[in-house]
């Protein structure tokens, strides 16, 4: 569970999966502090690890920041709690998001890197969640690089592959409205051909290869209103996030505003998913984009691991599917070696 409750994305030009434990970044000897706007500079690079940084930040030996391990509670429910530790049980009131906003440390990580003297590539957006359990209670620290966990994809960095398991979770949403699940055999024509086949084989191929026709399918299956303004909602979570970008055009008109009829079979059951359209614009997200918050991106994951304890803020999956997406997302690469 910890190696995919950590994300770090480069914009532009990186995207990495890591794990809290074993995150190596990557030493430059300078005396130049670090912010969102820094420049990168590539020599006299070696490993560092910021993960002990946030294992030891605020001990007696004087480091600085937060210390996560002092910090624990002994019990997440009772009124010690830390409260910048948020219990993952979706037990307390308002929403995962509002509470990540006001209670991410933006400070630890500059402080780190200042401290080996690194600089980030220029444009890098920086979110960790550290996993705190004990007494069967689940909770994250979260750390953000200044701002940048919560600042908006739209004209600063791209989001590409990383909405692909957003769309993998709604497709199973849209289907378990049917009675169905992954297994389901899913049959309709759209802009990149015909397809009949299960809706497990697209989010495998979308998660585990990053297949883009088998992202755009599962946005079709989910629907477009259904995406944008029931599951990626404010009360829900997720107040900046819109899913609206095709990332194939065999067609200039080719979008994800048009969900075809889909006929479905499973067991006993068969029927008709209806068509569906929507004109809705985002004013906030021109261009057909994606847009989201690596803070939105990262609980979409985070609720997705959270599943199999039955949270009341989890995507209630099946437990057969879950496993089945659980499996895929293991499988998957988690890290993109860049070339230098």
């Amino acid at each position: 569970m910890k190696n995919l409750l950590c994300l770090i994305v480069f914009s532009l030009f990186f995207i990495f999966g890591c794990s809290p434990k074993t995150l190596d970044i990557p030493k430059i000897e300078s005396d130049s502090s670090v912010d969102a706007d820094s420049t990168y500079s590539d020599s006299d690079i070696s490993d560092g690890d910021i993960s002990d940084s946030i294992e030891d930040a605020g001990s007696d030996s004087g480091d600085t920041g937060v210390d996560v391990q002092d910090a624990q509670p002994d019990s997440l429910d009772s009124g010690d709690s830390d409260p910048d530790i948020l219990r993952d049980d979706g037990l307390e009131s308002g929403t995962y998001y509002e509470k990540m906003v006001n209670s991410t440390d933006r400070t630890l990580i500059t402080e780190y890197f200042n401290e080996i003297s690194w600089l980030p590539p220029q444009g890098a957006y920086l979110l960790i969640g550290k996993v705190v359990e004990f007494n069967s209670i689940t909770g994250i620290k979260w750390f953000s690089m200044g701002g940048t966990g919560f600042t908006y994809s739209y004209g600063n960095f791209w989001p590409a592959s990383t909405v692909k398991l957003a769309a993998s979770v709604f497709a199973l949403k849209k289907v378990a409205e049917y009675g169905l699940t992954g297994d389901a055999v899913l049959s309709f024509s759209d802009d990149d051909g015909n397809y009949s086949g299960t809706l497990r084989n697209l989010y495998e191929t979308a998660i585990i290869n990053s297949d883009n026709v088998s992202y755009n399918r599962l946005m079709l299956i989910a629907g477009f209103t259904e995406v944008n303004d029931q599951y990626l909602t404010e009360d829900a979570g997720y107040p900046d996030m819109i899913l609206q970008r095709r990332y194939t055009h065999p067609f200039p008109e080719s979008d994800l505003r048009h969900s075809p009829e889909i006929t479905y079979s499973e067991g006993t059951l068969s029927g008709i998913i209806p068509s569906r359209s929507s004109s809705q614009i985002y004013s906030v997200c021109p261009e057909d984009a994606n847009c989201i918050t690596l803070s939105e991106m990262t609980d979409i994951l985070r609720r997705v691991v959270m599943d199999e304890l039955d949270f009341p803020d989890s995507w209630n999956l099946s437990s057969h599917d879950h496993a089945l997406l659980m499996d895929a997302l293991l499988v998957s690469p988690d890290k993109i070696t860049p070339e230098m």
